[in-house]
């Protein structure tokens, strides 16, 4: 019913042979030294099956094939600096959660610039209000009264900041973005979610992450519903604050007001 498109058809598919992992292996085994690992990026096991598909390598290309192919985007992942996949979100209709960004911490030694900050805001700004009275699905299919859903914020934050306690709390650490599609009554239909270790940062994408595409739309609702919540309990991205502290940057969006 949600066939895989052949754009994205894996690199490497197992048969019932030799993996290209276990050939890797044999051709190594008699070495005591696996310090020189930079060869792993040459193995790409991605593949897909049913309604699924994993991937290992270029997970960056993978993941703009995801948001163009979709109508709308709406997730929760921890970090999110990386420009291009801001710019492809920005395409969209996007509705994202984010950890209380640490790039906006002032005791971090590597901080951005004034200017890297001023273009990381900038792409931020780019995101469109967002038009929560189309999601038939979730806490916003409930809500008493949907013509307040109709200009959100694109983005809003959620974790607790406090400067003497950092490293003490719990924060958002999703990595998640649920697609979806328009329908004939101009509402958006989940189809399928992107999700796996991948923050959009480049120090993850220039790591050894995995991402998993599930292409079923009753699992995408049920990103979508966790999206939500967190969403609706979030607090405004701040970014004229160099600590973000939820308890004075409440907007107009509660549960409460819905």
């Amino acid at each position: 019913m949600y066939p895989i498109p052949a754009k994205q058809a894996p690199k490497y598919a197992p048969s019932n042979g030799e993996g290209a992992g276990r050939r890797w292996l044999k051709r190594h085994n008699d070495r005591d030294d696996f310090t020189d690992l930079n060869e792993l990026v040459t193995y790409d096991h991605s593949i897909a099956s049913a309604n699924v598909e994993v991937f290992f390598r270029d997970l960056k290309d993978h993941l703009l094939e995801q948001i163009a192919s979709a109508d709308m985007v709406i997730g929760a992942v921890a970090w999110i600096t990386d420009l291009d996949i801001l710019a492809a979100l920005a395409q969209k209709e996007t509705l994202l959660v984010v950890q209380k960004e640490d790039f906006l911490r002032p005791d971090l030694k590597s901080t951005l610039t004034a200017s890297d900050k001023a273009t990381l805001h900038q792409a931020y700004d780019a995101l469109k209000p967002f038009d929560g009275s189309k999601v038939p699905v979730g806490p916003f299919d409930q809500a008493l009264y949907p013509e307040k859903l109709t200009h959100l914020a694109p983005v809003r934050s959620f974790g607790y900041c406090v400067p003497t306690q950092m490293y003490r709390v719990p924060k958002m650490h999703n990595k998640f973005l649920a697609f979806l599609q328009r329908d004939k009554h101009d509402t958006y239909q989940p189809t399928s979610v992107w999700t796996g270790s991948l923050n959009f940062t480049a120090m993850s994408l220039n790591s050894l992450e995995n991402a998993v595409v599930i292409h079923d739309p009753k699992i995408a609702e049920a990103f979508i519903c966790e999206a939500q919540i967190i969403y609706l309990k979030g607090d405004p991205l701040n970014w004229e604050s160099d600590w973000i502290n939820p308890w004075t940057a409440r907007d107009a969006v509660t549960t409460e007001l819905i």
